[in-house]
């Protein structure tokens, strides 16, 4: 719900997460919600997302449906 609002109201086209690799069930509620992992190295994800919330972040992002 949150990413659709996002997008409605914000024109956001896509929403990330880093959840920690430590927390398995947080990346399946994820994955199940729509994330998708990016497998790419550290300091490329980096450079485009911004530092990592943790050391052993997991970048999921989910694109947001156009609502228009």
């Amino acid at each position: 719900m949150l990413c659709c609002y996002l997008e409605e109201r914000f024109g956001v086209t896509e929403c990330m997460v880093q959840p920690s690799a430590r927390n398995p069930a947080a990346i399946r509620a994820y994955e199940k919600a729509g994330f998708s992992r990016i497998d790419l190295p550290a300091d490329v994800l980096a450079a485009e997302w911004g530092p990592a919330d943790y050391p052993d972040s997991v970048y999921l992002v989910r694109c947001v449906p156009r609502t228009s």
